[in-house]
């Protein structure tokens, strides 16, 4: 997609309309610059600009042909879901839209205003001309064009390594390459910015289908010893007393699978984020540690400033910032400094949630390894089933979770926390 735009005008070609902010901004920048008169010599710079647009849409792998490692495929052989959904995730990327973006800006000098593309394409049939005894007549025909000022700049986004060809072109011959190289290199299928990408949870991938069995129902026989279910015993011996036939439909199989996956994704997630938070402390502490005693009270950069913000930003000093991540609040034992509490609060939620929800799902049901993690869902599990868990925020307290900004002992914690994602790592302004 092709748009011819003069510095006063546009005007359409070969293609649609299709231009970004980021472009706008840039020529615009451009025009201003160089739209510029000499009045001694009567010429005027003219800037008209092309831009192209590839939009490769989405490349996707045929789900067909591809296959799980065999490392992925013994996990879900085995049962071990749990294992398999902590190292890969619950869902994978099937597809991926890219796309290539090119600005060529055409600056030349031209004896007249105009503000249309006539000139420029007097230009490029000069550049065209068959060699012969007429070609310096021709040329002066077009004198208002000079093509020795032409100045050809290119403005390009998404090229790879797979682009073979030189970039910056000084004629009308030259672009045209380049152009031939933009499509060339297009074809390759790594090239362009992911604008867009499709995410596929594993449960709907044929290959995980076909290792878990998916597309069987799952058909159980168990034996008891009573009727109240309470002892499993070998079925067709004397001990048996009641026997029961289990159906489970493929459907509700991968159902609680994806949501258990999705559970445990979170959950451990969360846990991970919480434990590199504290890490940054750690390694925020000692750099402000590193840093020259008399630099103490100068001021540091905040990260999540917004140049031009309406509001004003938050300012720390180095003293400041080492005060608030030490956080030394007076007591003892693991509540005395920042980095001691934050641990404590991880590992009260590992214990307390994190670690019975996983064995609960991990239980073997029906003689089937990790059966309860096809067969159940995480909400029905005693120590899986407090949604209030799942929360950010959420703390255990011994009983159940709460959030953490309930708690007034917390909030200065948690303040402290944010004030660490603005001015960790520090930098001196």
């Amino acid at each position: 997609m092709i748009e011819i735009i003069s510095s006063s005008g546009s005007d359409k070609y070969q293609g649609v309309k299709s231009k970004t902010v980021e472009n706008l901004i840039m020529i615009s920048r451009h025009l201003e610059m160089n739209s510029y008169s000499n009045e001694k010599t009567e010429t005027h710079t003219e800037s008209l600009v092309g831009i192209l647009s590839v939009d490769k849409y989405y490349a996707s792998f045929f789900e067909g042909e591809s296959s799980l490692l065999e490392e992925a495929v013994t996990l879900i052989q085995e049962n071990q879901y749990i294992a398999f959904f902590q190292s890969c995730g619950p869902s994978f990327i099937r597809s991926i839209r890219r796309s290539i973006n090119v600005v060529a800006i055409f600056d030349y000098e031209s004896s007249q205003r105009t503000t249309n593309t006539t000139d420029f394409f007097k230009l490029q049939e000069n550049v065209m001309l068959q060699p012969g005894p007429d070609i310096e007549n021709e040329k002066k025909k077009f004198k208002d064009v000079r093509e020795s000022k032409l100045r050809i700049t290119i403005r390009a986004t998404g090229m790879g390594k797979a682009m073979q060809g030189s970039m910056t072109p000084t004629n009308l011959g030259d672009y045209i390459d380049v152009m031939k190289t933009v499509y060339k290199g297009a074809q390759h299928p790594d090239t362009g910015l992911v604008k867009g990408i499709e995410v596929v949870s594993f449960i709907n991938n044929p290959s995980f289908q076909l290792a878990s069995n998916f597309h069987l129902q799952m058909d159980i026989t168990m034996c008891y010893d009573d009727n109240d279910r309470s002892n499993e015993v070998t079925c067709g011996t004397e001990d048996e007393v009641l026997r029961e036939q289990i159906y489970v439909h493929p459907m509700v199989r991968k159902f609680n699978t994806f949501e258990n996956a999705e559970h445990v994704v979170r959950i451990e997630s969360m846990v991970r984020k919480r434990l590199v938070t504290i890490e940054l402390f750690q390694q925020c502490i000692n750099r402000l540690l590193q840093l020259p005693m008399n630099t103490r009270n100068s001021k540091l950069k905040n990260h999540k400033c917004v140049i031009d913000s309406a509001v004003r930003c938050s300012e720390r000093t180095v003293q400041q910032l080492l005060e608030d991540l030490v956080g030394d609040s007076g007591g003892s034992g693991e509540e005395k400094y920042l980095y001691s509490r934050e641990l404590s609060r991880v590992r009260t939620y590992i214990y307390g949630y994190f670690e019975p929800c996983i064995i609960d799902l991990s239980e073997d049901m029906y003689n089937i390894p990790e059966g309860t993690f096809q067969v159940k869902h995480w909400s029905t599990l005693d120590n899986c089933k407090e949604v209030s868990c799942t929360f950010e925020d959420a703390h255990w307290n011994g009983n159940t979770c709460v959030p953490s900004s309930t708690i007034s002992a917390f909030i200065n914690d948690l303040n402290k926390r944010l004030t660490s994602e603005m001015f960790c790592m520090p930098k001196l302004l």
